[in-house]
């Protein structure tokens, strides 16, 4: 499979000093910060009032004499009212990027509680990656390109009784015509032979923990961890609902290459980040 996928993005606020917006932008080798307004409560493109990008270190910072900059702030030196697009909109992200002379576009998603929730950036970068990688998968052709991909979808599993969980993973994917949600049952996932086969053909299975008990998800975790033809599997959990010792439990499972354990509130951006990881192997 191969999709436009934005990457992770660096969010910071607008009194962050510059020097350490450079620090991080090295550190994690990307070529933009989004700038978000001082003390807001979760990420959105509502909130988000800048963009600093190499383009404007070179621009901006580099013509500064000596140090100065470094004892700047973020908001001195960005760029403002940055446009942004929809995780549906992807296909469209070159052709606003050439409309607009820019490089990088903030991602956004609608969820219940944040229509416009930030959830990475997609960069010339993710673009130049994405069509390499369709020149070499498809060499023959736009019809090739076509039938091949419809035969490539990735099934993303998903077992929840949570709307918010649901609605969080249908925006996720809902840009990505190579990504379908698989909706699933436990009785539908464990029978009493064992796993159910049709497991194997997901990519990566989302499990929601909250509605289960313990009793029902250590034993489906066991069958899951057991077989090697299930597909890595990403928990959510709510701590709350949760004794120390389950906490403990699932915290050691972030060990295993197998599972990833996410904390309700679940981050839309690490969330986001490790289905692609997953789906790119």
């Amino acid at each position: 499979m191969s999709e436009i996928r934005p990457s992770p993005a660096i969010i910071v606020q607008e009194d962050v000093a510059l020097s350490e917006c450079v620090r991080q932008m090295r550190e994690k080798n990307v070529g933009s910060v989004l700038v978000v307004k001082k003390e807001v409560s979760g990420a959105s493109a509502d909130s988000l009032i800048g963009i600093f990008t190499e383009r404007d270190f070179i621009q901006k910072v580099s013509l500064m004499p000596g140090k100065d900059w470094q004892h700047r702030t973020i908001a001195s030196v960005m760029t403002l009212e940055p446009i942004s697009i929809n995780l549906a909109q992807l296909d469209e992200a070159a052709a606003i990027m050439i409309r607009y002379g820019i490089r990088h576009l903030p991602v956004v998603i609608e969820l219940p509680e944040n229509p416009s929730a930030l959830v990475g950036v997609v960069s010339m970068r993710d673009l130049f990656q994405h069509y390499y990688e369709l020149s070499l998968d498809f060499p023959l052709g736009p019809s090739t390109v076509a039938a091949t991909e419809e035969a490539r979808v990735s099934q993303v599993g998903l077992l929840t009784q949570d709307e918010k969980t649901r609605a969080l993973l249908v925006a996720g994917l809902n840009g990505l015509s190579g990504s379908m949600l698989v909706r699933m049952s436990y009785e539908e996932v464990l029978t009493e032979a064992g796993l159910n086969p049709t497991l194997k053909s997901l990519q990566v299975f989302v499990v929601d923990l909250d509605f289960l008990g313990s009793a029902k998800w250590s034993l489906l975790l066991r069958y899951l961890n057991s077989d090697p033809d299930s597909p890595p599997a990403v928990l959510v959990f709510n701590p709350m609902l949760c004794t120390p010792q389950e906490v403990t439990i699932l915290q050691k499972l972030e060990a295993s290459r197998k599972f990833s354990i996410f904390k309700k509130p679940l981050n839309p951006l690490e969330l986001f980040a490790q289905l692609q990881a997953i789906l790119a192997r």
